[in-house]
């Protein structure tokens, strides 16, 4: 068995897959605490759940990914701590694919939108 430490990684991918879930599946509304937030995204419900179903499934493969290769990193004997540091960065490399690819197409349905999908309400920022 892996020391504890190589478990990390994977306890958290599969926390991130099960944060991402709901979001994939367009169950959680725009809300200031969950998700993928901008004001844009915050005021068109459309913006919402287009952009956070993209950030979601991205973050679904990337902790699958994660699990995937910190398990064969276990498999193989490789050393706990580069399996914790490929595990960790893996992530951290993930969320900022996943928030880039959020952003492209926010800004692209964002330049298609009519003034009727927009809430016209400033948000603090």
């Amino acid at each position: 068995m892996p020391p504890i430490i190589t478990l990390i990684p994977i306890i958290v991918a599969l926390l991130i897959i099960g944060l991402a879930l709901p979001l994939a599946m367009g169950r959680v509304p725009p809300n200031a605490f969950y998700g993928y937030r901008t004001r844009a995204s915050r005021g068109s419900p459309r913006l919402w759940y287009a952009t956070n179903r993209v950030a979601a499934r991205w973050m679904m493969i990337v902790g699958a990914c994660v699990i995937a290769i910190v398990t064969t990193m276990n498999l193989i004997g490789a050393a706990p701590v580069t399996t914790l540091l490929v595990g960790a960065n893996l992530m951290a490399i993930g969320a900022v694919l996943s928030a880039v690819r959020a952003w492209r197409l926010e800004r692209r349905l964002a330049s298609g939108l009519s003034g009727v999908d927009q809430d016209p309400t400033p948000r603090p920022s």
